[in-house]
């Protein structure tokens, strides 16, 4: 059987990888001697010089200390791709010379978020079909693009602190040191078709040869250049050409017409972190944790609701708090941290979601109101195996109680703890298209047990008997009207108990809501509902700004007053003011240009 080594250059330790032993995953420019990859800094090697050379330091140490019948390069961000199809999904439309930016873009033809599995499978990175088509070749390499300005042009400005043109030297070079190569490096640096990625699969002997001639050219430029007041991006100029030359290299090969050779479309990957460890509760003594879920643009929310929880604690009681999201920025991360600072009884951390919903087709309605992050509650009984109870809150809420109280409820052999949705148990009762909705799709037994999901507590233990991620999250590719609250309604409707709707009163925009919500109520819902409700207004454990309107947009809607004392004299209050701000500046603009237009189409005077 050939050996075949595919060597993926990690700059991060924590980089993803693909389960598959063809590719050798390599740590490149490697200080510490730790590491569960092969570590470019042993043997014979150029690991020292990875600020200039980049990812050929793996491509170096796998020429001086590896033996194998076929040898390729990619990264940890940049793999080829064996589909049998066309899986393209990032074709840009020509943009014509001179650029924007002084130089085209250089773009995969596929793109990814997350190397999960299923961009694995689109790709077809497994071991028999990769090594089935290898074999068939000599070499193989990413599919070329196609310039309106040579390769020579479109260097020019690719490296940034460079003063001239270096390919004029690599040419300079290659026709001292390797003359029969000269003819096809002008024509391939003087063309415009561009093999980009520094991706390929080669047989040994080709490596080798390519190896060779490859690094002494580039050794030979590095004693020409005076590195002193280059920047950090300009010292990668070594690793540039070496993928200029690489294109002379396989077109001097193709030239010749004697090789089996194939080009390969090839994917960038977004975000190459690998996942993170599933969390383990801070206190030693308690297996409960908080939990919520937001996004950048929520940070508002999020951080008055964490407040409001400090807000309402006991000292004698330990919080464990977990944010889950995707791409959180760390300014904000450092907001929330200053929320917690010096209270020793809480602990505040963050779980990047983002690899491991990626891994699931999830239904989205073309509606600003839902989002990722709706789905990313499904996740919760999978990702805290670790804990026993998780209570998961909204970021659109204030909690005015301490929330303790809702931790220690003992729930044994209930899935869920969650309120009642009066607003969603009166529709049922005032339309006829819900009610069949619910009979048919959600297929609920009892409606008037129809749960909220926005303040939930999760029995962990109890959930991960009942029903596996996998099962529950592909529930979620289907059309739920009410996506994540209907799934879970649908799911555990037999296994809920049923919460004091004191602990999540939702809100109206304004009065005369109130009273339309209030007559609804008084028409369509259970009376013992009705009655419970107007009790929670009064006695408000959770106050929940369940609609698109939030308090920091319009501090005049019903019970706005609660959050504005909750976040005053805070950060919070600062940011919520400047949103305000926005919001007035926005609305104005956009009334004044609909003015503008209206006067000009009644051809009024100004």
């Amino acid at each position: 059987m050939l050996n075949i080594k595919i060597f993926v250059a990690h700059n991060k330790e924590n980089s993803i990888t693909v389960d598959n032993s063809l590719y050798q995953n390599i740590k490149v420019g490697y200080i510490d001697s730790s590491t569960k990859f092969i570590s470019d800094n042993t043997g014979d090697n150029i690991s020292t010089k990875y600020d200039k050379y980049c990812e050929l330091t793996a491509q170096y140490w796998a020429w001086k200390n590896t033996d194998a019948d076929y040898y390729g390069l990619c990264t940890e961000n940049k793999y080829l791709s064996f589909a049998k199809n066309d899986i393209r999904n990032n074709i840009n439309k020509l943009v014509k010379y001179p650029y924007l930016n002084k130089e085209p873009i250089v773009e995969a033809p596929i793109k990814y978020e997350y190397l999960n599995s299923i961009a694995i499978e689109q790709m077809n990175l497994f071991e028999q079909p990769i090594t089935e088509e290898i074999t068939k070749y000599d070499m193989l390499i990413t599919t070329p693009l196609k310039f309106d300005i040579t390769v020579m042009e479109q260097f020019e400005n690719y490296v940034p602190s460079v003063e001239d043109n270096k390919l004029k030297l690599t040419l300079d070079v290659i026709k001292e040191l390797s003359p029969e190569m000269y003819p096809n490096a002008e024509s391939y640096i003087n063309g415009n078709v561009y093999y980009p990625g520094q991706l390929y699969i080669m047989k040994k002997d080709l490596f080798h040869e390519y190896c060779t001639w490859s690094f002494a050219i580039l050794e030979e430029i590095e004693k020409c250049i005076d590195f002193t007041n280059y920047s950090e991006e300009g010292l990668k100029i070594l690793y540039h050409i070496g993928e200029r030359l690489l294109g002379i290299y396989y077109s001097y090969l193709k030239n010749q017409n004697k090789y089996n050779i194939k080009e390969l479309d090839w994917c960038t990957i977004e975000n190459p972190a690998a996942p993170e460890e599933l969390p383990l509760p801070v206190f030693s003594d308690n297996k409960e944790g908080i939990v919520l879920s937001f996004s950048n643009e929520y940070i508002i929310g999020a951080g008055a609701t964490i407040l409001s929880v400090v807000n309402s604690s006991n000292k004698k009681n330990k919080y464990d708090i977990i944010c889950l999201h995707k791409n959180l920025s760390e300014k904000n991360k450092n907001l929330l941290y200053r929320i917690i600072k010096d209270k020793e009884n809480f602990s505040l951390r963050f779980y990047d979601v983002g690899y491991k919903i990626s891994n699931y087709s999830l239904y989205l309605p073309h509606n600003e109101h839902w989002s990722i992050q709706n789905y990313f509650k499904l996740l919760i009984p999978y990702i805290f195996k670790n804990y026993n109870k998780i209570l998961y809150l909204d970021s659109d809420l204030i909690v005015l109680e301490n929330i303790i109280k809702l931790l220690n409820l003992e729930i044994n052999g209930y899935a869920i703890a969650a309120p009642q949705e009066l607003n969603y148990i009166y529709s049922h009762n005032n339309f006829s298209w819900i009610k069949e909705y619910n009979q048919k799709i959600l297929e609920l037994k009892n409606v008037f047990n129809y749960f909220s999901v926005g303040v939930v507590i999760f029995n962990i233990i109890e959930i991960n008997k009942f029903i596996s991620e996998d099962a529950l999250l592909k529930t979620a590719s289907r059309a739920y009207l009410g996506i994540e609250e209907h799934i879970l309604n649908k799911i555990f409707q037999e296994k809920v108990y049923l919460l004091d709707i004191s602990w999540n009163v939702t809100t109206k925009l304004n009065i005369s809501a109130i009273e339309n919500s209030l007559t609804k109520f008084r028409e369509y819902a259970p009376l013992h509902l009705y009655n419970n409700y107007l009790k929670a207004r009064k006695h408000p454990k959770i106050i929940h700004y369940v609609w698109k309107q939030k308090p920091w947009n319009y501090p005049n809607m019903d019970f706005a007053q609660y959050w504005w004392d909750t976040v005053r004299g805070t950060e919070l209050y600062e940011l919520a003011i400047n949103s305000q701000i926005i919001n007035i500046t926005t609305n104005y603009t956009k009334k004044t240009f609909k003015d503008c237009s209206e006067m000009l189409e009644n051809k009024k005077g100004w």
